[in-house]
């Protein structure tokens, strides 16, 4: 399913209209479907190759690798250490703060991290409501097996004390995100009985994930490439599938999360509008150039993230930028900008 033809990526901001503009070329059966995973802003979480060719007309086919690390070591190393701060910063003050409250503190603070509206963090929304409790009664059991709460007291003070008064204030973003530092420091000085007690947890989420990613693709249906398919045939479409695979990721609306998180490579192969193949047909310079070893009408457009997002550094958008600017395997690059108003002003 690895497809060898003419690519054109599509780069902009956030919610610039990329992927509105990317499903043009599709047959208006096809596209009616891929509209569905367009919102006004943040669809796009993984980069989506969309293959239009005449090969087929009456179906679409999905194939994606999947990402068996989906939710990443740092995402939960990052999830746990957020929660750990928080008690640190709450009670790390209180010399004899019981287990309890340790444990009440903790919870709430896994609460916030897992329920988080953020559409990149939000992958854990897929877990069922019993396995994301299964997940915060794991983390509390270790942090109160191993006595992490011991080292409140000592990390509250050792930042507190390398910073400016001025600065340790209990709604100081830079004072929280100190303690995260230390609590990363201590995590890392644990012994390896918590580490591995730690890293299970970790790769559980991932089985649950895993479990999720096929109750929509069959383990049997794996071409010799790697890629899990599934056909949706446009005149009876699958629509519990559609609906999990073509979602706008609108988390703060209420919408469910995309499958494309669970995927690190994801291409759909669409019927080509008629109109599109007939005029690239009739030139017979694009004739030639878009026609693949079977003799169909192909070409690909590669839909992207948006170029800013906020959960990134500057750096980290940076980098982003240039690699898409200088992928070896593009042909062409178009850049989508709205004619008025800028979905990123605010953000930036």
């Amino acid at each position: 399913f690895k497809p060898h033809v003419r690519v054109l990526e599509l780069l902009g901001g956030t919610g610039n209209g990329k992927t509105a503009v990317g499903t043009i070329p599709a047959a208006p059966n096809a596209r009616k479907i891929l509209i569905d995973g367009i919102g006004n802003t943040n669809s796009t979480l993984n980069e989506r190759l969309m293959v239009f060719t005449t090969e087929y007309s009456d179906k679409m086919i999905v194939a994606v690798k999947k990402d068996d690390d989906a939710f990443s070591r740092n995402l939960f190393t990052e999830i746990v250490s957020k929660a750990f701060a928080k008690v640190v910063k709450d009670l790390g003050k209180i010399v004899n703060a019981n287990i309890q409250q340790h444990e009440m503190v903790l919870e709430e603070a896994l609460r916030e991290q897992l329920f988080k509206r953020n559409n990149v963090k939000a992958i854990l929304s897929l877990l069922t409501d019993e396995q994301k409790e299964s997940f915060i009664r794991e983390i509390v059991n270790i942090y109160c097996k191993y006595e992490l709460y011991s080292l409140n007291y000592s990390i509250y003070n050792t930042v507190k004390n390398a910073m400016p008064d001025s600065e340790v204030r209990e709604n100081s973003k830079k004072f929280l995100s100190a303690i995260q530092q230390e609590v990363e420091c201590q995590i890392d000085r644990q012994s390896k009985y918590f580490k591995e007690a730690l890293w299970k947890i970790w790769e559980f989420v991932n089985e649950n994930l895993s479990k999720v990613f096929f109750t929509y693709f069959d383990k049997e249906n794996l071409s010799d490439d790697g890629y899990y398919y599934k056909d949706i045939i446009l005149d009876s479409p699958d629509a519990e599938f559609i609906k999990a695979m073509f979602t706008a990721n609108n988390i703060q609306a209420g919408q469910r999360l995309s499958l494309e998180v669970l995927c690190n490579e994801i291409v759909f192969y669409v019927p080509m509008n008629k109109l599109l193949a007939d005029v690239i047909q009739d030139n017979p310079i694009t004739n030639k150039v878009f026609r693949d070893s079977n003799d169909n009408i192909v070409f690909a457009i590669l839909d992207t993230r948006g170029l800013y997002h906020a959960d990134n550094t500057d750096d980290e958008n940076v980098d982003y930028c240039s690699e898409l600017l200088y992928k070896v395997d593009i042909d062409a690059i178009a850049m989508v900008v709205p004619l008025e108003g800028d979905t990123n002003e605010k953000k930036m």
